[in-house]
């Protein structure tokens, strides 16, 4: 039985991570660290900030491919 608190979304429960570093999403989508870093200082990748560090949510990184699929 699932608690009602308990969150649905298919990535929650699961062991991946729900964010990334710039050096893995850098690494996910086969490019530079400085291109990522770029991207996020561009807008054309969304990231949050966890204190000081800097996180991009997996879900971005999927609608940022979902983008490029569109394009293509």
């Amino acid at each position: 039985m699932r608690d009602s608190a308990e969150q649905t979304d298919a990535t929650v429960g699961t062991d991946e991570p729900l964010a990334c570093t710039v050096r893995e999403a850098a690494r996910l989508l086969s490019v530079g660290t400085r291109k990522v870093e770029y991207m996020v200082q561009s807008g054309e990748l969304k990231s949050i900030k966890i204190g000081r560090a800097r996180r991009i949510p997996r879900s971005e990184l999927l609608a940022y491919l979902e983008k490029l699929r569109a394009v293509a």
